[in-house]
């Protein structure tokens, strides 16, 4: 599976979701470590996603890894598609 560059795939995640979240940015806050998520694109990617969501570091952990399972599961990538398993 092909997938866009991590970046991306951050920026899309928080475009998709902003207005629904409603949640505060999380300004200031100490972005995760790059290698927080190991090496699974999608999971650094959504990590850096719901950080910046301003999700807690647990609850962006748990995110993150569901993003990437769904991914994994489908295979594809989608922003639009909130991870729902």
């Amino acid at each position: 599976m092909t997938l866009p560059p991590l970046d991306a795939m951050a920026r899309a995640i928080v475009q998709a979701h902003t207005a629904r979240l409603g949640l505060p940015a999380a300004e200031g806050a100490a972005p995760p470590a790059a290698d927080a998520a190991g090496a699974d694109p999608v999971q650094r990617a959504a990590l850096q996603a719901a950080h910046a969501l301003g999700f807690s570091a647990a609850d962006a952990s748990c995110v993150a890894e569901a993003w990437a399972r769904q991914t994994q599961r489908t295979g594809v990538f989608s922003a639009a598609d909130w991870p729902c398993e």
